[in-house]
């Protein structure tokens, strides 16, 4: 195994702790995502395999939160471990495994979702959403990739890395930030709050019904500061963006999660 860089040298079968690797199911900055079986237990996980960087306390931090969650619409973490490959520490976190994947592959050939998918999975990660705000967390990094479906075809979300932690409420200071779902206060540099995540929302409702790629291709083409510029002037999506499939009502829905002003944002994933 390589010393420069131990995780991209894993391979199906190979043995990492009481974990059998048995598939990538995703990478990323942050290491790996593997479908493995625990042996000491005889269970399938999928685990995130995190590369060392970090302090292994802060690395932990997303164990921590996620292993607390109990809610059918939101992926719970079982256990997480600290081992040693090689010269290096990694922290194993172990989730819940769901075969059927992110929302994502759900989409069409012209990469949305059908109606009814969308209004039946944005209700779930509404649900997911106010479970966690009542638990004074802010999940901070909602968009389709991160909405798995679960058991019952539920949609349920997942990746609790850079969750902002506030015990009243009070905005915080977000950890980290997926650039083309930043809310305008984050653009400003003001705390996230359980608004921003109805903003993320919005964006990732948007991107369901319209295409998944459309605000990747917006950022690309308008540059960092113009696709900024227009989030905070509420001109990245506007009526005009919707094609004539989406009913007025859910076109209205999303501008509203996506308003720039709190004030005349849902104020909660409940009011949504």
């Amino acid at each position: 195994m390589s010393q420069a860089a131990p995780v991209a040298q894993l391979l199906p079968g190979t043995q990492v702790y009481k974990y059998q690797l048995l598939q990538r199911i995703g990478a990323g900055s942050f290491g790996e995502v593997w479908l493995a079986k625990d042996n000491a237990v005889g269970h399938d996980y999928a685990i995130k395999i995190l590369k060392p960087g970090m302090p292994v306390h802060q690395r932990l931090r997303e164990a921590h939160i996620g292993h607390g969650l109990m809610h059918n619409n939101l992926v719970r973490v079982h256990q997480a471990d600290v081992v040693t490959l090689g010269a290096y520490d990694f922290v194993i976190i172990a989730m819940d495994y769901l075969p059927q994947g992110p929302v994502t592959k759900l989409a069409n050939p012209s990469r949305y979702l059908p109606l009814p998918e969308v209004i039946r999975l944005g209700m779930d990660i509404l649900r997911g959403l106010e479970y966690l705000h009542d638990q004074n967390f802010f999940h901070n990094d909602i968009k389709p990739e991160n909405v798995l479906i679960g058991s019952q075809d539920q949609g349920m979300l997942t990746d609790y890395g850079i969750v902002g932690i506030s015990a009243d409420g009070s905005p915080v200071p977000p950890p980290n930030s997926y650039k083309i779902h930043a809310a305008p206060e984050v653009v400003n540099n003001h705390g996230i709050t359980a608004q921003t995540d109805i903003f993320q929302t919005g964006l990732t409702f948007y991107r369901m019904l319209v295409g998944l790629d459309t605000l990747r291709q917006k950022f690309k083409a308008l540059g960092e500061k113009d696709y900024y510029d227009a989030i905070c002037r509420a001109k990245l999506v506007t009526a005009d963006d919707f094609p004539p499939f989406v009913p007025p009502r859910m076109r209205r829905i999303v501008l509203k999660a996506l308003n720039p002003d709190l004030s005349q944002r849902y104020t909660s994933a409940l009011e949504m």
